[in-house]
């Protein structure tokens, strides 16, 4: 409403009555409504706590004939309830689960999928819980198995529930030889979670992210990319990630769902 109306409402009303009301009704009906704060119908919202937000993501690393490989990856200073996820991922018939560290401390496994490379290789989901903040390494070790090539990528949140339990049952699926079409489903617990899908190939493919889905990814070997919603999942329930290769190749996928805090 501009000035000068609400002024002309003002100076209508100066007699104190209007159409039998009065003043102070008057004028409370003249007081423009605010719109647009809130959540509109079908918005999902937060029950508690900061939503959760992406923070960063690590260049992919690659070791051959190796049983370890070691990369930086940074986590955003000032976050509240962060937490990072490292996707490991071999092409050999290496079926141990490596022992993965950020800097000085040790990350807990919450997904794998075995068995995508040509009836070999592993693919698993790391977590740490309140990383610090700044530049680590992240430091993967396989004590046992077949050395192969090691792939591995980095992602950190913010806004998660600080707890070790994932929203939902971690899930792994895989491709054959000559296959381009990847996805992966997940059903959530807790509404408005993410759900989070961490992706190998076996011949360095490039991705391009499907509906609904958003590719974490800055630069390095393309063999592995991580993939979110990039939004909360509202209402709880079924939620699929997808990607499409640009060349056909082998392809594991792990995926989770993690609740805001």
């Amino acid at each position: 409403m501009r000035i000068s109306e609400l002024l002309e409402g003002f100076y209508k009303a100066s007699a104190g009555w209007v159409a039998g009301r009065p003043l102070c009704l008057l004028l409370f009906a003249l007081i423009p409504t605010q719109q647009g704060m809130g959540p509109g119908p079908g918005t999902p919202h937060s029950a508690g706590g900061a939503a959760i937000a992406f923070d960063q993501v690590s260049v992919s690393a690659v070791a051959t004939s190796s049983l370890t490989a070691s990369y930086s990856a940074t986590v955003g200073s000032g976050l509240t309830n962060s937490a990072i996820y490292v996707g490991v991922a071999t092409n050999t018939g290496n079926t141990t689960t490596p022992v993965v560290n950020y800097g000085a401390a040790t990350m807990t496994l919450v997904s794998a999928v075995g068995s995508w490379h040509a009836a070999a290789g592993t693919n698993f989901i790391f977590k740490l819980l309140s990383p610090p903040s700044g530049t680590a390494t992240v430091l993967i070790t396989y004590t046992g198995g077949t050395p192969g090539v090691i792939y591995s990528q980095a992602v950190s949140y913010s806004g998660v529930a600080q707890t070790y339990t994932e929203d939902s049952t971690p899930a792994g699926t895989g491709g054959p030889s000559g296959s381009t079409a990847v996805s992966n489903t997940t059903t959530t617990v807790a509404d408005n979670s993410w759900t989070l899908m961490f992706v190998a190939n076996s011949s360095s493919r490039t991705y391009t992210a499907g509906t609904g889905t958003t590719q974490r990814y800055v630069s390095g070997p393309a063999y592995v990319s991580f993939f979110d919603t990039n939004a909360p999942v509202h209402p709880a329930g079924s939620a699929t990630l997808s990607a499409t290769l640009n060349f056909g190749a082998y392809w594991g996928a792990a995926m989770i769902s993690f609740a805001h805090a």
